[in-house]
């Protein structure tokens, strides 16, 4: 299958987003430990060059046919030492991957793509997000008070 990867229109990638493989079923353990390091030495270089994501979920993580993840969509890029693309108070980024600095619109760097990362292995582990609520500010206070479940 063959899915756009938010560089253009002409631009494809060989495999589907890791959303759609979760939707399959939970990942073995293996696998899901390969894909976040992978991930993880991704975002390593991006933070080495000032670069914070802040979006980092399974929609935005392409696995390819030859097994090799992706982080896609960088819309909402932070460059370290650059000029805030929020304004204090407001929130950007997918919520429920969401660190408690996200969900409280305060600063963020490189911790917060750290925290995601350790979301999204929740959701291939067991299939589910660790926070989850009927609409957007519940989940937030989840995030900010709650523990997942084991």
């Amino acid at each position: 299958m063959k899915e756009a990867a938010n560089a253009g229109a002409d631009s494809y990638y060989e495999g589907e987003t890791l959303k759609k493989k979760i939707e399959q079923g939970p990942l073995k353990l293996d696998e899901a430990i390969d894909i976040t390091i992978q991930v993880a030495e991704g975002l390593a270089k991006a933070h080495r060059q000032g670069i914070v994501h802040r979006d980092i979920n399974p929609a935005n993580i392409m696995i390819m046919s030859d097994g090799v993840a992706k982080i896609v969509d960088f819309g909402l890029t932070k460059l370290a030492r650059g000029t805030k693309l929020t304004k204090t108070g407001m929130t950007l980024g997918t919520v429920a991957y969401m660190s408690p600095e996200q969900t409280k619109g305060t600063e963020v760097d490189h911790r917060t793509d750290i925290w995601a990362l350790g979301a999204v292995l929740y959701e291939m582990v067991t299939g589910q997000q660790p926070f989850k609520a009927d609409y957007e500010q519940a989940v937030m206070y989840s995030i900010i008070n709650e523990d997942p479940e084991p």
